[in-house]
């Protein structure tokens, strides 16, 4: 239901509304819950949610090309998280690894978790190029990172064509060609 040019409502009376701020350049989506999502109105990126109970999750800083976001803020007034990305280079293609950390009020940053990520290269078997390969845990023990386990992936290209499990070498088509499917196995 159009309530503006800048304040749109739902039709199906769920309590959620969108108003665009032409001043700030910013969507704002009001959910039921009273929670308050905000949006760059240019790229349509994510800045910011706020919850009720004033608890904060925003977007503090990006990589220099704008696309993938660089550093998250999670906060209740006392404690702040902190999700740290960084990317492959060269351009940030892929994410590489994520750090949480935290710190209580105005105090230092303390390390807690991270993950680590590797991908696939060209002509590796079990994946392509940029397919994800492994994600490691890893845990800070006050001064340095502890592996707390790795899970591997695989993926395996289908064959399209008939699905029989059949090995007869008769065919009443052309012979099947990969398909660019990946099946996960993990």
């Amino acid at each position: 239901e159009e309530r503006s040019n800048d304040l749109h409502g739902s039709t199906f009376d769920d309590k959620t509304t969108l108003r665009f701020d032409r001043t700030a350049g910013r969507f704002y989506f009001y959910d039921a819950d009273r929670s308050v999502w905000e949006f760059d109105s240019d790229t349509g990126q994510f800045l910011r949610q706020t919850m009720p109970g004033g608890q904060t999750i925003s977007v503090v800083s990006r990589v220099d090309n704008g696309d993938h976001v660089e550093e998250m803020q999670q906060s209740d007034g006392t404690t702040t998280e902190s999700w740290l990305y960084e990317y492959s280079q060269p351009y940030d293609q892929l994410l590489e690894q994520v750090t949480l950390r935290r710190r209580v009020g105005a105090g230092s940053w303390s390390n807690v978790e991270r993950v680590v990520y590797t991908y696939y290269g060209h002509g590796e078997t079990h994946g392509s190029w940029g397919d994800l390969k492994t994600v490691t845990k890893q845990t800070w023990d006050g001064s340095a990172w502890d592996d707390l386990g790795t899970t591997y992936y695989r993926y395996y290209i289908t064959l399209g064509g008939s699905s029989s499990s059949s090995s007869s070498s008769s065919s009443s088509g052309p012979p099947s060609e990969p398909l660019p499917v990946h099946l996960l196995k993990y």
